[in-house]
């Protein structure tokens, strides 16, 4: 019993960022057994998709698993980070956000400002738990974003 629950515990940790999949030999189907469903698909007109699979609210990843037209797994790519970050800029849509991104873990509405902020979890480089806001304004386009660390008196996660 006990070897049947680590067998299970450790194909679940395999499957959490696909990272046993191979790209240009895994297709559609065999990301979705290892993965599970995607929480967005985006086509794109060239017949390439992405699909989003965010680990939170909690967890700190998304995972962005690109396909070619022809649905094998072109690769997976961890998306919260500085580097994805620094691409959602001004006047981005959130549709656009979002391909780039994936999903908010959290979102808030905040009427009096106009304002709709959606809140992205992840460890920094320090290894710290921090934020990555997005505001998008009255129109629906980004008008800044906001990093920050989340620190419980003083102290690391």
């Amino acid at each position: 019993m006990k070897s049947i629950l680590l067998s299970l515990t450790l194909a679940a940790c395999a499957s959490y960022s696909g990272s046993g999949l191979q790209p240009g030999i895994a297709t559609e189907p065999q990301v979705v057994a290892a993965m599970g469903e995607p929480a967005l698909k985006f086509r794109d007109p060239d017949g390439t998709s992405t699909w989003a699979y965010p680990r939170g609210p909690l967890g700190y990843d998304t995972f962005m698993a690109r396909f070619s037209s022809s649905g094998v797994l072109a690769g997976i790519d961890k998306v919260l980070d500085p580097e994805h970050f620094a691409r959602v800029t001004m006047g981005l849509s959130k549709d656009d956000v979002q391909r780039i991104i994936g999903p908010a873990g959290r979102v808030e509405v905040f009427p009096r400002q106009k304002e709709l902020v959606w809140d992205y979890r992840f460890v920094d480089a320090w290894g710290y738990s921090a934020q990555f806001s997005v505001v998008f304004d009255a129109q629906g386009r980004v008008h800044h974003t906001i990093t920050w660390r989340e620190e419980k008196d003083g102290e690391r996660d």
